[in-house]
């Protein structure tokens, strides 16, 4: 019976090697679709965590901006509007942060007043959408990407508007974001050959693309397939689809800057090619091989070596099983035998080397995502959605801000809890709260203390991160540090509170309005005035607060200062009290009046008091003129009975002298005696009046030519004491010419008089400014000599009139010569003093204004 050809040794060798073989062909077919699958899941993985690093550091960089613009608007240099210095400013912020395209800052019309780089003209940003945002909301705004009129370049403004006191926009001061950042990110992050990052808006326009950026930057390409995909899906996400060149890549996006909308996409393409590459190398060599092998195999079982073939088969199929249960250290082993079988066992023992390179591979790429995690300047983290599991993963930088290790931290799930402020956990758990419920994204800003005890701001961004059926996993999330931030909003805040308190401190009315009347600001002391409080007038227009009469007056006062940008002060009376009112205008950086500050200071007291004083006043000098006319008229009346007087003594002397006795010519004498005391006392009295009754017009008087005069009609004096008079420098003023005379005559006289025994007089006569008068206005006349001096306790009495401080047997005169001095020296408006010690000598100090005032009446 002839034997059937499949029931043949050789048909089943070859069967055998042809099954043999099937498992392990079966098995490269599905190592190589599952490694291309890998290579394609951790090329988009790769591509989706370079995207997520860029639109991270580009919500760095919008956080950045944003506090950046916070400072600029609170600036002075920009709130008064001055283009030379927020021009300097802005080009000092340009050289110091490299990553903005420019600095702008603009009027509410949209003209741009300064900006870095300057613009080559008139540059308006009034058309602009984010311009027309930031006017309406009057806060933070930040727009799409669009090409920057200011530096030519793709770039997205932030723009932040600047109050004035009144609460108004004055100003908008803008910041320019460009994509060049992107380049030095990629520098310290290689792509894999062919791969590509792309930047589109919502319009499909690409504002950044890398590599060759110079020839797709502006381009519109919605239509491109991956373009289509990013658009539609409006969120995170991979694909495989077709570049804006047309090759087929393996895409990853996410929108740029999460944590404020900008309507722009950044997405980053592998090369289908490149992330195959390998796998579908590896594949096709050992497909290559097993099909060599498997010829080979075949000739083999053929030939007649099947025993040989069986036994390496087996161990093949051995290896292959562990391969496929996860050893990854399964080799086939060398081989004894036919050379083929041990080339096919080589090529699955690099099939399964490769596999394990690849392992290794995915490794290495966890370790560059996690360097790139922690060069941002910010902490991220990775948290369990089970409480219980607290911290997943957190970044090193959480060591530098609040002192503990990433191992500490993770080691207690309850850390960060316990480190919140309590004041804030209520709010934080909350918002994290609805986070875990309804998937919203997680925005707080909180206090953390740190392991030395200090609280540090944060602000924490996070999202849910879903599986591909849209299940959570966990919480991701970026701690950014806001402490200085927060500082700097205090230190605002307690400014504000200072200068409320000190306007309302203030005990007179103070308020503030604009030029309607509207009331910006007020203190408590005008709000009582008004029987109301501070916050309920505040809004309501000033002349709907006072009758319509004190109103008209008022607007036609505050319309002057308007339309003359000077200040006004006047007086009014209501309900019995004087009101001095000021009214100051506040210009704006044009030179023209905004608002106006209003003062009204009660002076109805003052006023009282003054008009008290004015009578008193007038009634004094009426005293004063009627003592002086009295003393002038009584000193002239008694001079006609004291020269009888004098006249029968000189009678009685010259015809019966000889005939009186001693005692008859001693009472003679002592008569004689009295009435030249009353004739001097009556002439000094005279002298004492005429001050201020008989007087000239002030002129100018050389004080030096007066002084000789003086000095020639005190010669006989001079001689008999034995005296010297020196003359210094004396200056020219305006004066009576006859009192000067007379108030030089009586200071000499007085010092040659009151000379020390057996010592010459020395009296020494010089002029010199007041020590800082302003402007040399007042001179000071000093008579000195080295008589007898006198204690300084004696000073009050010594310009009174009829005072002495010796008696008349020790020094003539009457005691009236000083306080002419004093007289004179004061009606030109200036003061006497004397400075003396006992046995020292005397100095008198007249000073004396140059100039009398205008209109200075003598009378």
């Amino acid at each position: 019976m002839k034997r059937s050809f499949f029931a043949s040794l050789r048909f089943r060798l070859v069967l055998l090697v042809l099954v043999s073989v099937v498992p392990v062909v079966s098995l490269l077919f599905l190592q190589g679709l599952a490694a291309r699958q890998d290579a394609a899941e951790h090329a988009k993985a790769d591509a989706l965590l370079l995207a997520r690093a860029v639109s991270a550091q580009q919500t760095r960089f919008v956080w950045e901006a944003r506090h950046v613009l916070d400072v600029l608007a609170r600036l002075p240099e920009l709130r008064a509007k001055d283009p030379r210095r927020c021009g300097d400013l802005f080009a000092s912020l340009l050289e110091q942060y490299p990553g903005y395209s420019g600095f702008a800052l603009a009027r509410p019309d949209g003209t741009v007043i300064c900006s870095a780089p300057p613009a080559s003209g008139t540059v308006s940003f009034a058309d602009r959408a984010w311009f027309q945002d930031v006017l309406q909301t009057r806060d933070f705004v930040l727009g799409d990407y669009q090409i920057g009129r200011l530096s030519g370049r793709p770039v997205v403004i932030a723009a932040h508007p600047i109050f004035d006191a009144a609460g108004q926009t004055q100003a908008v001061v803008t910041v320019g974001l460009d994509l060049n950042w992107l380049g030095q990110l990629l520098a310290e992050v290689s792509l894999s050959s062919g791969a590509t990052l792309t930047v589109i808006d919502r319009a499909g326009t690409i504002l950044a693309q890398y590599p060759d950026g110079q020839r797709w930057i502006g381009q519109s390409v919605p239509d491109v397939a991956i373009i289509q995909d990013v658009l539609a899906h409006q969120g995170e996400g991979t694909a495989e689809a077709a570049g804006v060149d047309g090759v087929d890549r393996l895409f990853a996006f996410t929108p740029l800057g999460d944590a404020i909308q900008t309507d722009a996409h950044v997405f980053v393409g592998i090369p289908v090619e490149t992330a195959f590459a390998g796998a579908n190398r590896i594949m096709a060599r050992n497909l290559t091989l097993l099909a060599m092998l498997t010829v080979l195999g075949l000739l083999v079982a053929w030939m007649g070596v099947g025993p040989l073939v069986l036994r390496q088969v087996r161990a093949l199929t051995s290896a292959t099983q562990r391969l496929a249960a996860g050893d990854l250290s399964a080799r086939a082993g060398p081989t004894v035998g036919v050379a083929e079988l041990g080339q096919l066992a080589s090529a699955f023992d690099e099939m399964a080397e490769a596999l394990e390179q690849r392992t290794k591979q995915l490794g290495e790429s966890e370790t560059r995502f996690r360097i790139l995690v922690e060069q941002t300047p910010a902490i991220t983290y990775v948290a369990a959605l089970d409480e219980l599991s607290g911290t997943l993963y957190i970044s090193p930088q959480i060591q530098d801000l609040l002192g503990y290790s990433p191992a500490e931290w993770l080691a207690d799930p309850q850390i960060w809890l316990k480190q919140v402020h309590p004041d804030d956990r209520e709010q934080t758990l909350a918002a994290l709260g609805r986070c875990r419920a309804s998937g919203e994204p997680f925005h707080c800003e909180y206090r953390l203390f740190a392991r030395n005890g200090r609280l540090r701001w944060f602000y924490d961004a996070a999202e849910l991160v879903r599986d591909s059926a849209g299940q959570p996993l966990f919480l991701q999330g970026l701690m950014l540090d806001i402490t200085e931030r927060k500082q700097a909003d205090d230190a605002l805040r307690d400014s504000e509170q200072t200068l409320r308190t000190l306007v309302n401190a203030n005990p007179e009315s103070l308020f503030l309005i604009d030029t309607q009347g509207t009331i910006l600001m007020a203190n408590e002391t005008f709000a009582r005035r008004l029987g109301k409080s501070a916050p309920e007038i505040v809004g309501t227009c000033i002349y709907d607060l006072v009758p319509a009469d004190t109103a008209e007056a008022r607007r036609k006062r505050i319309d002057e200062v308007i339309h003359s940008g000077r200040p006004a002060r006047f007086e009014d009376t209501r309900g019995g009290r004087t009101i001095d009112n000021y009214i100051h205008p506040i210009l704006d950086a044009e030179g023209q009046v905004a608002k106006l500050a209003l003062l009204g200071v009660d002076i109805t007291e003052r006023t009282r008091t003054e008009e008290a004083l004015r009578v008193y006043a007038l009634r004094l000098e009426r005293s004063n003129r009627e003592l002086q006319d009295f003393a002038y008229v009584a000193s002239h009346d008694l001079q006609e009975p004291l020269r009888k007087v004098q006249a029968f003594g000189d009678r009685l002397v010259a015809k019966y002298r000889e005939v009186l006795g001693a005692e008859g010519r001693d009472y003679l004498d002592r008569m004689h005696s009295a009435a030249g005391r009353m004739q001097t006392m009556i002439n000094d009295l005279l002298a004492y009046s005429r001050v201020t009754t008989k007087v000239q017009p002030f002129q100018p008087v050389d004080l030096a030519r007066v002084a000789r005069e003086v000095v020639s009609d005190l010669e006989t004096r001079i001689v008999q004491t034995h005296g010297t008079v020196e003359l210094g420098n004396l200056p020219t003023l305006e004066a009576d010419p006859t009192q000067m005379r007379q108030l030089l005559q009586n200071l000499i006289a007085n010092a040659l008089k009151f000379g020390r025994p057996d010592v010459p007089p020395l009296v020494k006569v010089y002029g010199q400014p007041l020590p800082g008068a302003p402007g040399g206005e007042f001179v000071q006349i000093m008579v000195e000599d080295n008589g007898i001096g006198f204690d300084e306790k004696y000073l009050d009495r010594l310009f009174q009139p009829f005072q002495r401080l010796h008696s008349r047997e020790e020094y003539e005169g009457t005691g009236i010569g000083l306080a002419i001095c004093r007289k004179i020296v004061e009606r030109h408006g200036g003061s006497i003093t004397v400075q003396s010690a006992p046995g020292q000598g005397t100095t008198f100090i007249a000073t004396l204004p140059l100039k009398q005032p205008k209109g200075e009446n003598p009378e």
